[in-house]
């Protein structure tokens, strides 16, 4: 059984009066532990189908599994559980809270999962120290360069453990020695760690080191980078 599982997903918008299509009968898999890279150009539905994976936004029709549950039939708190103990999130501009530390920002998903605050902070201190952090906890994000940015956000996105990882153009913002970083830092915690991810990007160099490569045009999602 996939860990991720996306059946005949389309999703259109009304705008006055033309409907717009941004996905058309999406169909995807993606297996326990498996990095799939999907590319494509800016407007091309690639992020719009990355928030329907990630339970942030309903597909107009088809229907998208994870770990088997369908997303549609779960409450709302059921998926606000998922997403904060299933999934993780990156994204391009990282999304740190300004006002916190790096290992505040990093603790907060446990905090908000019920975790204790001497437990959450001994855990984000040990994930800041994998990805290189140890010596920026008490930084803010911008004390902090972007590539520190990047590797905070990753420790949060990965501070309960998810099944899956869901990175929006993760590094769409940096530049290529500090990119290539971020992708080695990732395949490096996919030893480590065993999570899925679907990484959406432009980046070609990126996308053939994943083990599976998709291209969305128009839409429409195709196996390869041809």
């Amino acid at each position: 059984m996939s860990l991720v599982a996306a059946q005949n997903v389309s999703k259109t918008f009304q705008d006055g009066d033309h409907q717009i299509t941004i996905l058309r009968d999406v169909n995807l898999n993606v297996a326990a532990g498996e990095h799939v890279a999907i590319v494509g150009a800016s407007g091309s539905g690639k992020s719009t189908l990355l928030h329907i994976l990630g339970g942030l936004d309903t597909p107009s029709s088809g229907e998208v599994f994870i770990d088997g549950n369908d997303i549609a039939k779960a409450t709302d708190k059921q998926n606000a559980r998922m997403r904060n103990q299933d999934i993780g999130f990156i994204y391009q501009f990282h999304h740190l809270l300004p006002e916190f530390s790096a290992l505040e920002n990093v603790a907060m998903p446990l905090l908000i999962a019920g975790v204790s605050d001497q437990q959450a902070q001994e855990q984000a201190r040990a994930l800041l120290s994998e990805v290189g952090l140890s010596h920026r906890l008490g930084h803010f994000p911008g004390q902090l360069s972007g590539g520190e940015r990047q590797r905070v956000a990753i420790a949060r996105a990965l501070i309960n453990q998810p099944k899956i990882l869901l990175a929006d153009e993760p590094t769409g913002n940096l530049d290529d020695a500090t990119g290539e970083e971020i992708y080695q830092l990732l395949a490096t915690l996919k030893a480590e760690h065993g999570f899925a991810a679907v990484v959406v990007t432009h980046d070609l160099r990126l996308a053939q080191k994943l083990d599976t490569q998709y291209r969305l045009i128009k839409g429409q999602l195709s196996a390869g980078l041809a």
